[in-house]
């Protein structure tokens, strides 16, 4: 992953003719963002600002202490309940307790929320008050994308996420 950033990052400054970023956020999806105005990457994190004034950043959390507790191979369930999807695979009734409790702090019932699928992979989205987030849940960790900005340059962000073509 830090070798895409790495290769993602010096394209950016050899290219003179930079009309998009193709930031790859697993090992199965990407994002189409705007030609960004400045990136940065401290700590996991990287940001990248766009031209419209939008910011942009990603980091990678491990299941292992998710919200501190080992998620291991139940995260893409958690957020399934999370997000009050129905059909959801089975968790302990705790674990159901934990998801709503935290779709509460976060506030998941009041804005807007998406569930899309892109290819085999569910992502999860919420905006709220010119911020959203996007949630890409995996057995071993979650990429969290957050936005500040428009809500519809977010919905236009949600909505450029696709497969990686091999």
């Amino acid at each position: 992953m830090k070798h895409h950033i790495i290769l993602v990052l010096l394209a950016l400054f050899w290219s003179t003719q930079t009309q998009a970023l193709d930031l790859q956020v697993s090992g199965k999806l990407h994002i189409t963002l705007p030609e960004p105005q400045r990136l940065a990457h401290f700590s996991g994190v990287l940001i990248v600002w766009g031209k419209d004034r939008g910011r942009i950043s990603h980091r990678y959390l491990s299941a292992k202490n998710y919200l501190s507790v080992d998620m291991r191979g139940i995260l893409p369930a958690f957020f399934c309940y999370e997000f009050g999807q129905a059909g959801c695979p089975p968790l302990p009734r705790w674990l159901q307790v934990l998801a709503s409790d935290s779709a509460r702090v976060a506030k998941l019932k009041q804005g807007r929320s998406w569930v899309n699928e892109v290819g085999s992979q569910r992502i999860y989205a919420h905006y709220l008050e010119g911020r959203g987030t996007v949630f890409i849940p995996e057995e071993d960790g979650v990429h969290i994308i957050e936005y500040k900005g428009d809500v519809h340059d977010f919905k236009r962000m949600l909505n450029s996420i696709r497969e990686v073509k091999e």
